[in-house]
């Protein structure tokens, strides 16, 4: 038996190679689908099959480009079609064999309708299951999808999901999801390299098995990232890559291009373009679609970043949808797109001491409610979680007295303050080392 799994880094997305004799089969392959012919190739193996456990909303999928390289079928779920384009709808009773190895969909409803987990046979006997966007280390699938008046409903059959379908394969059958710590498919995953049935059961505070008790738990609204709408659309068309392509170097800034900053914190604290968007490279895929269109030109700030992280922002980019990539300024670039020399805009760091020292203080708070107790030693504060910022930009005072931003280590208090620094904010200074450099110098709440 051959078995891969394949990470797809910042999107926190995992996909699986397998195979058996010479035929293999993909699940949730990701845009950029060469990884896979390589692999494949390098193994001997013929990809003959590709399943998708549910329509992605957070990473376009390679499904139908890969089919077309190899001659693969693309197997999608019957019970749910939002109008797909391509692919073979199956059900549970389908059973799919690839040399000793069996494959049984399972109808596994609640991070979407029509969701499919897949149960793989070895000899007749359980041995792993591909969960999808139902059961997660350390957690499960959101249930949200479809609206607060399906919440209860879709958490529900979640439970039915995983109490009825996954918990009866057995203790001792892996566990093998679509996603990992990180993801914004789920909440509270943890960084796990593998998991069983019967571990993931056995934390009754995390899968209560009385169904009141999991809606209770997990019946409730996540902030959606408005790019997950453009990739559900698009990921009902064929998609697919073999590889990402690498964009233009600059020597220029473009005229129109949104600027993002993939720099550290600190280097574009102290200097960047005006109107730049920091969001660091590994971060790309949190946070740009919380602020920008998909079909926004983007022009990405590298000076002095790890060509590393700038392959991984790229791949990023066109993993989620972001197609109008203008190019990099790997040096970081001093003029525009005319070559004029351009001001530099910088932004304010308020050290935890000169904070302690204010006794008046509004303190723009950018962590998730849930991050949020009510004895951190924070100072007059106001909250708007990152990801409503867009949306709420106008709770934020406009005036002449400095307005501090907070988050838990300064990273995403600097993505909050550029952002409005770009809306003409200028009276913003982020607290720097953030609540947990306040905590360090023993603040007290006020």
């Amino acid at each position: 038996m051959y078995f891969e799994q394949i990470k797809t880094d910042g999107l926190m997305q995992w996909s699986y190679l397998v195979g058996d004799g010479n035929e293999a089969f993909v699940i949730d392959p990701r845009l950029d689908m060469g990884v896979y012919l390589e692999k494949a190739g390098r193994a001997g193996l013929q990809i003959t099959a590709i399943f998708e456990t549910h329509r992605n909303e957070d990473i376009l999928v390679g499904s139908a480009k890969l089919a077309e390289r190899t001659g693969a079928t693309v197997y999608r779920s019957k019970y749910e079609d939002p109008g797909y384009t391509y692919g073979t709808p199956i059900g549970e009773e389908n059973v799919f064999t690839f040399g000793k190895l069996t494959l049984r969909p399972l109808h596994t409803p609640g991070h979407t309708l029509g969701h499919l987990s897949f149960a793989l046979y070895k000899d007749e006997h359980a041995y792993m299951v591909f969960t999808g966007d139902c059961l997660f280390y350390g957690g499960v699938g959101r249930t949200d999808f479809y609206g607060e008046e399906n919440l209860e409903k879709m958490t529900g059959l979640m439970h039915d999901s995983l109490f009825g379908k996954i918990r009866p394969l057995g203790d001792h059958v892996l566990v093998m999801p679509a996603h990992g710590a990180g993801s914004a498919c789920g909440d509270g995953l943890e960084e796990m390299p593998l998991s069983t049935v019967g571990r993931e059961f056995s934390d009754t505070a995390v899968l209560p098995p009385d169904k009141d008790a999991f809606i209770a738990l997990y019946g409730r609204i996540l902030h959606k990232n408005p790019a997950f709408e453009t990739m559900e659309i698009r990921n009902l068309q064929p998609q697919g890559l073999d590889c990402v392509p690498y964009p233009p170097v600059l020597t220029a800034l473009p005229a129109g291009a949104r600027r993002v900053d993939i720099r550290d914190l600190f280097a574009f604290s102290a200097a960047h373009y005006p109107e730049s968007l920091f969001i660091p490279g590994d971060l790309l895929s949190s946070y740009l679609g919380w602020f920008v269109e998909t079909s926004d030109p983007i022009v990405l700030i590298a000076d002095n970043v790890a060509e590393e992280t700038i392959r991984l922002a790229v791949a990023s980019l066109a993993r989620q949808g972001f197609d109008h990539l203008a190019g990099i300024m790997p040096d970081g670039g001093l003029s525009d797109a005319a070559g004029n020399a351009q001001t530099l805009a910088h932004i304010a760091l308020a050290s935890p001491e000169q904070y302690e020292k204010m006794d008046i203080a509004p303190t723009l708070d950018v962590r998730k409610e849930d991050e949020i107790e009510a004895d951190d030693p924070v100072i007059d504060r106001f909250c708007v979680p990152l990801q409503e910022l867009r949306e709420r930009t106008n709770e934020v005072p406009h005036t002449q007295e400095p307005v501090y931003v907070l988050c838990q280590s300064g990273e995403r208090a600097t993505v909050a303050a550029s952002y409005l620094a770009a809306l003409g904010r200028d009276n913003l200074q982020v607290i720097q080392g953030g609540l947990s450099a306040l905590e360090n110098a023993n603040g007290k709440a006020r």
